[in-house]
């Protein structure tokens, strides 16, 4: 059962969770048009079309009850942070198409962060960039203050140093600039009023990582509301099998060795244990595999990571994009059914 009441807990919100996905590389797409241009326009850049109801429908149907929403808002601010009305008309639009699914529905600032962000996690950046943090916070509170508890909103994703140094800073400064950028978020949200006082929020660690050194460095803001806040990381171990291609040139396409599945299992522990630690719910907000034309290891992956997180109570967000997802957007239609089921009888399985 989908929860709406605003005095539902962030444990409570999570348990209450299914299965999560992405709506990647769509609200967040950026950089390849010039001048003014519509805000579905923007959305289709990165080759997706725009977001649709029967997208997340066809979803739904499959058995998730959550939803992600990336959104960058780069081009579709002014330099003191004020966002232009059609860029955040659409996005309410495309947030309604969630919530009168009675999905869950999470928005958050995307690519202004990352290697090429203009948000970093250095003093100067801070410093600069504080305002203009504010007012885009102000106004989506302010959007969005009358949404039940069935709308989270997250602060940033995967905020990254002044060097652009990803998983550990350079620097452990960074990690407090990260801290104060979260207690920055949940003030700001909660000044809005409204359902906002009491709404569940997400934060992030530093690039999202769960090294034992960045969450470590995490410390959770003050809130004036107790129990409403969800720590999310992002994970795509081991990126020899994950991602096209490793550092270590060691990309490959099989999966499911003893070795393979001791990562997940010391993973999923050790978040865990974290969880238990700070009093507050984790969730894995991103998570996915590349199509290495592998689709049954893809499948046992899917299977393997999804299911160790959820008998530890981690409930997983899969990135669906054209490469590395399993829905179809412009047939509509499951085009990687294993993978998909996987997912779904991963979140399946009893604690």
């Amino acid at each position: 059962m989908v929860l709406r009441s605003m005095d539902t807990t962030a444990s409570q919100l999570m348990d209450s969770i299914t299965s999560g996905w992405n709506l990647g590389n769509t609200l967040d797409a950026y950089g390849r048009l010039k001048g003014k241009h519509s805000p579905k326009e923007y959305e289709t850049v990165w080759h997706n079309p725009p977001a649709s109801q029967e997208m997340f429908r066809i979803i739904k149907d499959e058995g998730f009850n959550a939803i992600r929403i990336p959104i960058t808002w780069r081009e579709h601010i002014d330099d003191e942070g004020n966002i232009d009305p059609d860029w955040l008309d659409r996005v309410n639009e495309v947030v309604d198409y969630a919530v009168d699914l009675d999905l869950y529905c999470i928005i958050n600032i995307h690519h202004d962060c990352g290697e090429r962000g203009w948000i970093k996690a250095s003093e100067e950046s801070f410093g600069e960039n504080k305002a203009k943090l504010e007012n885009i916070w102000t106004q989506l509170g302010e959007r969005f203050k009358d949404y039940d508890a069935r709308l989270i909103i997250e602060g940033y994703n995967e905020i990254l140093d002044g060097n652009g140094k990803w998983t550990e800073p350079a620097d452990d400064s960074s990690y407090e600039i990260i801290n104060r950028y979260n207690q920055l978020f949940v003030d700001t949200v909660r000044k809005t009023g409204g359902n906002n006082s009491r709404r569940c929020l997400m934060l992030q660690t530093y690039s999202a990582a769960c090294t034992e050194r960045t969450l470590n460095g995490f410390k959770l803001p003050k809130d004036n509301v107790p129990h409403r806040l969800i720590i999310q990381v992002h994970n795509y171990d081991p990126q020899t099998f994950t991602f096209p291609e490793a550092h270590n040139n060691r990309s490959r396409a099989e999966w499911g060795s003893d070795e393979d599945i001791a990562i997940l299992d010391k993973l999923f522990a050790e978040l865990a244990a974290y969880a238990d630690k700070m009093g507050c719910p984790v969730t894995v907000g991103e998570c996915s595999t590349i199509d290495k034309n592998n689709n049954s290891h893809r499948a046992a992956y899917a299977y393997d990571f999804v299911s160790r997180a959820t008998v530890n109570n981690i409930k997983c967000f899969w990135w669906d994009t054209p490469d590395m997802g399993f829905l179809d957007r412009n047939n509509l239609c499951i085009k990687h059914r294993d993978i998909c089921d996987a997912v779904v009888k991963g979140f399946s399985v009893r604690r």
